[in-house]
């Protein structure tokens, strides 16, 4: 089934989530934010609910965006205690037709040693 992509408006501007995703993955690449990024502004559990509820293209920015940030050791120990995250990576690695997809979440997985848990811990 197809689903629309997410959009936001803010006055009279109208943001698709993909370009927000984008926008933050630009921003992450800066070492010294990603943490505060991830932590101050919840947004694991926000990225969750992209990945889990969103259509497949902001599946791949939202998991495209936690690889960025995986790149902090604080994140990658936050997303380890993450078992539902960590079973749908997993998931969605293993079952995902989109290269792209695909790529980050083995992405995410190799960065975190994920793939070497089996999603049993």
């Amino acid at each position: 089934d197809h689903r629309e992509v997410a959009t936001i408006e803010f006055k009279l501007v109208k943001w698709h989530l993909i370009e927000l995703l984008n926008a933050l993955y630009n921003m992450a690449i800066n070492d010294n934010i990603k943490y505060q990024m991830y932590n101050d502004n919840k947004m694991g559990e926000y990225l969750k609910t992209i990945i889990n509820y969103g259509n497949e293209d902001e599946a791949e920015f939202a998991l495209r965006l936690l690889w960025q940030l995986c790149f902090d050791e604080r994140v990658r120990k936050d997303l380890n205690t993450d078992q539902e995250l960590k079973k749908c990576i997993i998931n969605l690695s293993n079952t995902c037709k989109s290269e792209n997809l695909k790529k980050n979440c083995d992405g995410i997985l190799w960065q975190t040693n994920l793939n070497s848990l089996n999603g049993n811990n």
